[in-house]
């Protein structure tokens, strides 16, 4: 079998040890390609010196809602000077998470907006992140996504209903 692991974070600090056994394991298993998904700009870094680093490694970047609050035009700047990396083939993880609440909600949803228009700006799906928003992440697509819009929403805990709009708009689940 052979498959993409559409989201990993193996460009969390905890694999710094064994990443090069990380990314063998996984090819031994079947695994040929992984995007590594960028949730702060660090890790959006880190995540494009694996992608230059392992060849079958992609890099995705973006700003995870938990840490929104954290988030600014400065750092969209400079997430999307590293988009420019050719590694980089996904912006995300973005959304809404209105379970933990690390971030308020309306600093979520300020901060998702501009990464959805970022992405559009340079033509990069989307990797999504949709926990209890109760249908305000199906709102925010519908008002803001693009003609072109793509993308995965990877984390989604909607109803089935908010499930058929995502797919009507062309997203994976």
């Amino acid at each position: 079998m052979r498959l993409f692991d559409s989201h990993c974070h193996i460009n969390d600090p905890s694999f710094e040890k064994d990443l090069p056994e990380t990314v063998e394991r996984a090819k031994k298993a079947g695994v040929l390609k992984m995007m590594v998904v960028g949730i702060t700009i660090k890790e959006s870094r880190r995540a494009v010196e694996i992608s230059e680093k392992f060849p079958g490694c992609w890099a995705s970047v973006g700003i995870h809602p938990h840490d929104a609050s954290s988030c600014s035009d400065k750092a969209l700047t400079e997430l999307k000077q590293i988009a420019k990396n050719p590694g980089v083939k996904a912006w995300g993880e973005t959304g809404l998470d209105f379970n933990r609440m690390f971030s308020p909600a309306e600093i979520q949803e300020k901060w998702f907006i501009r990464q959805i228009e970022a992405a559009g700006e340079l033509g990069l799906p989307l990797i999504f992140h949709e926990r209890d928003s109760q249908g305000r992440f199906a709102e925010l697509l519908a008002d803001h996504g693009t003609a072109n819009l793509r993308g995965v929403v990877h984390c989604f805990s909607g109803t089935p209903h908010e499930l058929e709009k995502y797919l009507d708009m062309g997203l994976y689940i």
